[in-house]
């Protein structure tokens, strides 16, 4: 799992890459997961806001945030995480988390 922090500015979509890998470094087949990638304002919140998400068989994730989603929401910064579901086996691992700093 990695942490990055990412700035996203109120009023026009943002768009977020993750690679995926498995453990022998090759791209993960993401078409066969489903993916669960949220932010909210503090840890432990148990409000949250989705960002939407698209996965692709080279292992690709692409997050977006609309910029409607965002004006919805104060300036400042939030944490966020990106989790896949095996759906097979319904097994959860966290791909990212880190920071979402909303600027005007």
């Amino acid at each position: 799992m990695a942490s990055y922090n990412i700035v996203h500015h109120l009023g026009i979509d943002g768009e977020f890459h993750i690679n995926v890998s498995n453990s022998a470094g090759n791209p993960l087949d993401l078409t066969v997961y489903i993916a669960n990638a949220i932010y909210r304002k503090h840890y432990l919140s148990a409000n949250s806001i989705a960002f939407t998400s698209n996965l692709y068989a080279n292992g690709l994730l692409k997050l977006t945030l609309p910029a409607n989603t965002a004006v919805a929401n104060d300036v400042g910064i939030y944490f966020y995480s990106v989790d896949i579901n095996f759906t097979a086996s319904n097994t959860v691992t966290r791909v990212q988390d880190g920071l979402l700093t909303i600027r005007p």
